[in-house]
């Protein structure tokens, strides 16, 4: 962590919690004699834009996932343009996004532009920092989901004004340090991709050839698969299992979700791998109401839609649950494949319900569950299923030790960058002696 500051230069009290103590040629001012609320309507015809955590206020177009995009009138949506600001539903968890674009944002959003010649840029990282955040959250009103920060509550906010000089600085000295945190992290973000083919194809290797390299061999009747073991035989999902998927209780009936004991599982739990715990629940009243499905304990999950990564992958669920509509349930009625087995002969056959869930080379992405009815796959032995689990098991563990141990680095890293951010510009770090 670079060196504080305190010692080497003159600090002043601020009285703000948050903020501590600043250089005592800081200023401190009332963001409402920094911003302005800017409310501008009536320009339909401009580019719609996005206020995200992630990339600020961009486009919605050059989003990397789809954006429900709105329809019919435009006209009471806001102006904004290159170097305003936007408050958003969801700045209490992220701050007060920047933009570089000039375009239309969502009428719920709250748009402020700067009325004193300031860097810009030096309060883009200012209000994504974590003390300003935790500052923000203290001027809310409104839900949990999607709270409301008003420009009345914004403007009574203390923010704290270094030198224009300064302001510089510390804004070129973010950009370097923080341009190579990235590239570290993007590396590390790499190698994790990398691993994780290479355990991919560990299991692929293992599931659809076997252990034994010497075996005699026989068509599947599959293209995609090839041969397979003469012990093996090959099954439709849905012969050997029930397969369905859920849905999502409406979010506003308090009766579907307050006081729910009943897990529910969205997609994004599917990369928990082995699911043991929910952090959703629904009532028995949703269960019935809904028509949700009972899952089993020791079901197979698969993602069945969503343009990331997450779509195509399988988890094991270890505890009875329901389900949203984004993932299907396999539960085994046979006896010829164990639910282990099951997961990790589609966590092996991934690229393979990519491929399905694009339309095999097309746009569709998504999968059905007709789709994974109609998939099918080489079953072993019941005892050869075991030995490859065993295999698996130990010829992986070496690599998810590696997995875990990037996934620290990463999260090292991405400490170190909300901490730097953090000790900049609130004055707690001289830059001039880090640059």
């Amino acid at each position: 962590m670079p060196e504080a500051i305190a010692s080497s230069r003159n600090m002043r009290a601020t009285g703000e919690p948050w903020l501590g103590d600043i250089p005592i040629d800081w200023e401190l001012m009332p963001a409402k004699r920094l911003f302005r609320e800017i409310s501008i309507k009536n320009h339909p015809d401009e580019t719609l834009l996005s206020a995200t955590q992630e990339y600020g206020v961009v486009p919605r177009d050059i989003l990397p996932d789809r954006v429900v995009m709105p329809t019919g009138n435009l006209e009471s949506f806001k102006l904004v343009t290159s170097g305003d600001f936007v408050i958003s539903l969801r700045s209490f968890q992220g701050g007060i996004e920047y933009s570089e674009y000039r375009g239309l944002v969502s009428p719920a959003y709250t748009v402020i532009r700067p009325t004193k010649k300031i860097n810009r840029r030096f309060f883009a990282y200012l209000m994504k920092s974590y003390p300003f955040i935790l500052d923000l959250n203290k001027a809310i009103t409104g839900i949990r989901d999607g709270k409301n920060i008003s420009y009345k509550e914004f403007e009574k906010l203390i923010l704290p004004i270094p030198p224009r000089a300064e302001q510089d600085g510390i804004v070129a000295f973010l950009d370097e340090r923080l341009a190579d945190i990235d590239r570290y992290i993007a590396a590390k973000q790499r190698l994790i991709e990398l691993l994780n083919e290479q355990k991919a194809a560990i299991i692929n290797r293992a599931v659809t050839r076997g252990l034994d390299p010497d075996a005699p061999l026989k068509e599947s009747g599959i293209e995609w698969l090839g041969e397979i073991p003469v012990e093996w035989k090959m099954k439709k999902i849905g012969y050997i299992a029930k397969v369905g998927n859920g849905s999502t209780p409406n979010r506003s009936e308090t009766q579907y979700w307050s006081d729910g004991t009943f897990p529910w599982l969205n997609s994004s739990s599917v990369n928990q791998g082995i699911i043991t715990l929910a952090d959703q629940f629904v009532t028995q009243k949703a269960l019935v109401e809904c028509h949700l499905p009972i899952v089993e304990p020791n079901s197979v999950l698969v993602a069945i839609t969503g343009q990331g990564k997450t779509r195509g992958t399988a988890a094991l669920v270890t505890f009875e649950t329901t389900i949203n509509q984004h993932i299907a349930y396999i539960s085994l009625n046979s006896e010829t494949i164990s639910s282990e087995y099951l997961f990790a002969l589609l966590r092996g056959l991934y690229s393979h319900l990519r491929y399905i869930s694009d339309g095999h080379g097309g746009t569709r992405g998504a999968l059905t569950c007709d789709d994974l009815k109609k998939l099918k796959i080489p079953v072993p032995p019941i005892n050869q299923q075991k030995k490859i689990l065993l295999q698996i098991n130990q010829t992986t563990a070496q690599v998810d030790k590696a997995i875990t141990e990037t996934d620290r680095e990463i999260e090292l890293m991405q400490e170190l960058r909300t901490a730097l951010i953090a000790e900049a510009v609130t004055g707690k770090l001289d830059v001039s002696n880090q640059r």
